[in-house]
């Protein structure tokens, strides 16, 4: 994923006339984040419920994208426990919290409306997902070492219990690839987010799987099309997500888990 992500900039970037840089700041010199795969989403596919990216978050996403290029051959993730944050300013731009909110709460009929977590939720869940992660190791050290190599962050939200449609428990979107968010309101236990974590991960795992096609490809009006194919059709993660390598560009039906896929062409 990240080699087809950073083979894929050169030509986005060309398009919208911006040069890499020339060298890189140390503050955004670490490993390939889900924030690299929101910058390139948001300048190379439509945005959900046909947006309008603000030129801001435009100019925000094109200078990300060419300040870390260069260097890009050495932004390889290595496996991990997954980076803990929380969904607030002191944690990210306002540009990234903008992004996150675009591409996991982009469906209005299952509006989540993430906002900050208190200080204790952020301390016990951060503690369950600790604990989470050493029962998972004990019980699949395999899949807890995908866990690690797939998931790079997590970040804690909570809705704002007023414009929110649904309580949701997580969500993943393959155009915030190697991210999850849970809520920390309601996912407090250690269970709970052992859960969540499991869930997500198959989403960020089954996204990089599809990245070439779909994984199911049954004609509706095939002769012996099956009711089985046509629940499989209408799963988000199995649905037409596909990334062309080399120097091009991804095209996905970007989803969060938390509702229906909505289709992106």
């Amino acid at each position: 994923m990240d080699r087809a992500l950073w083979d894929s900039v050169p030509e986005l970037l060309d398009e919208h006339g911006v040069a890499a840089a020339d060298a890189i700041d140390q503050d955004i010199s670490g490993p390939t984040d889900f924030l690299d795969y929101a910058a390139y989403f948001d300048l190379a596919i439509p945005l959900p419920e046909g947006a309008v990216l603000p030129e801001s978050e435009r100019a925000f996403a094109l200078r990300r994208l060419a300040r870390r290029l260069p260097v890009a051959a050495n932004l390889e993730a290595r496996p991990a426990m997954p980076r803990i944050t929380r969904f607030v300013p002191a944690a990210y731009a306002p540009e990234e919290l903008a992004q996150m909110a675009r591409w996991w709460d982009h469906e209005p009929a299952n509006r989540m409306a993430m906002t900050d977590p208190s200080d204790e939720e952020f301390a016990t869940v951060g503690a369950a997902i600790s604990e989470a992660m050493q029962y998972l190791a004990m019980a699949s050290s395999e899949l807890h070492g995908e866990v690690e190599l797939l998931v790079r962050d997590i970040v804690l939200t909570r809705p704002d219990g007023v414009n929110n449609r649904i309580n949701y428990s997580g969500a993943s979107s393959f155009a915030l690839w190697g991210a999850l968010t849970i809520n920390a309101e309601t996912q407090r236990e250690w269970l709970q987010v052992y859960r969540q974590i499991v869930h997500e991960t198959a989403h960020n795992l089954l996204f990089a799987i599809a990245r070439d096609g779909p994984l199911i490809a049954a004609d509706p009006a095939e002769r012996r099309a099956s009711p089985l194919r046509e629940v499989f059709d209408m799963w988000p993660y199995v649905s037409s997500t596909r990334l062309r390598v080399g120097a091009r560009r991804f095209r996905s039906t970007c989803c969060s888990s938390a509702g229906r896929a909505r289709a992106l062409p």
